[in-house]
């Protein structure tokens, strides 16, 4: 924009800066810092925590695996059983079609 900066446009910023500090402020306390469960005083070989970051890493591929497949499970099984259910409307119309 070319017109020139203006006290009005100073104001609004700085009101604009305001509400970002407040609205900062809000949002810092609303978090908690967790501590860890882990006792402190115990040291952990890099290789260990690397060894278990991978375990821990292969252990959720895993679980989003086994959750994708039980969600296949279900609707396979709700195909299933739809079309159980045609198939025995099927056989009854054939039932009274061979009857008359």
């Amino acid at each position: 924009s070319d017109e020139p900066w203006t006290t009005e446009h100073e104001n609004r910023l700085r009101e604009h800066v305001s509400r970002l500090k407040a609205e900062r402020s809000n949002i810092q306390g609303t978090y908690v810092t967790l501590e860890s469960t882990q006792v402190e005083n115990v040291p952990i070989r890099p290789s260990c925590s690397q060894e278990a970051r991978k375990v821990d890493l292969e252990m959720a591929v895993l679980m989003q695996e086994l959750m994708s497949l039980r969600e296949d499970k279900t609707e396979l099984m709700s195909k299933l059983f739809v079309l159980e259910k045609e198939k025995s409307t099927i056989e009854l119309k054939l039932k009274y079609v061979e009857g008359q």
